[in-house]
């Protein structure tokens, strides 16, 4: 809930950086927690993003994984992305501003906390009103300024891979209109 008031201040603030343009406000979880039927892992993630029609947004992700080959170790990963979707449907490229990776839960490494970088490749696609599926790959530390930070993680949790595929399935809930 906390996180939620915090998106809708940080929307707030930035609404007035698009003017005259409308603003959607989309939520979203990925299916790759589907993966924990045949794998070792379980990643539960969501975003939320604020979109203008300028093809310009934010979106800020929220990643838990858990381990569940014994060790016990849990990561929860958060960001803040700058997104750039030129079409409302279509082809987009995210890049993390910032982004935090923590080791949280009973079992907690000496190294709790992590910087990273990504970089997201994707596409859009608006199959109902209001309702969005975004397939994308996710390339973890692209220019590979976090080697350490990477292997520290890796070593704790096998799973964590610099490649990942994401498929979001997103709802429109508030599209605040811009004065036309």
């Amino acid at each position: 809930m906390k996180c939620f008031c915090l998106l809708l201040c940080l929307c707030a603030l930035l609404c007035p950086l698009w003017g005259n343009e409308t603003v959607h406000l989309i939520a979203s979880f990925d299916l790759s927690a589907l993966d924990a039927l045949w794998r070792s892992h379980v990643e539960l993630r969501a975003a939320f993003e604020m979109r203008s029609e300028l093809g310009v947004g934010i979106s800020i992700p929220l990643v838990l994984l858990l381990d569940r080959s014994g060790g016990g170790e849990a990561l929860f990963e958060t960001a803040v992305k700058l997104v750039c979707l030129p079409w409302s449907d279509g082809p987009f490229i995210a890049l993390s501003l910032a982004q935090i990776d923590l080791f949280v839960g009973p079992s907690v490494p000496q190294h709790t906390y992590h910087y990273l970088s990504e970089i997201e490749f994707g596409y859009s696609w608006e199959f109902l009103p209001r309702f969005y599926v975004m397939g994308s790959l996710i390339y973890r530390d692209p220019g590979d300024a976090s080697v350490d930070s990477y292997s520290y993680i890796y070593s704790f949790l096998p799973t964590f891979s610099k490649l990942k595929a994401s498929l979001r399935i997103g709802w429109n809930f508030l599209s605040l209109a811009g004065d036309h």
